[in-house]
């Protein structure tokens, strides 16, 4: 069983990002303003031909959409398998498994 940070999670910029290089935090949405610590921490290296700012954004967007991404896909799966999809539908099934199995940490 998965054992990651409650979603929903967001990002921002911090203090550290300057016209060169964006430095980006990945935490858990809470209420108020109780603070658990960050998720990730992204950082450009354009400076040094590396990962883009706007990759690091983009990046940024995908982790942060994990939990959401991680249920919906839960979702998906149990609704494939009640509907018992011709064989040729099991390959959906089996690739949406490993991606759960991937993200909660399960034996694939």
């Amino acid at each position: 069983m998965s054992a990651h940070t409650k979603g929903p999670w967001a990002w921002s910029k911090n203090g550290a990002s300057d016209e060169k290089t964006v430095c980006i935090d990945i935490s858990p949405v809470l209420e108020g303003y109780e603070y658990r610590g960050a998720v990730a921490h992204l950082q450009s290296c354009e400076h040094i031909k590396g990962i883009t700012m706007a990759e690091t954004e983009a990046n940024a967007n995908l982790i942060s959409a994990a939990p959401d991404l991680l249920k919906a896909l839960q979702e998906a799966v149990a609704v494939i398998e009640a509907i018992k999809p011709p064989s040729y539908g099991m390959g959906t099934i089996v690739r949406g498994k490993s991606a759960i199995a991937k993200a909660t940490g399960e034996p694939q």
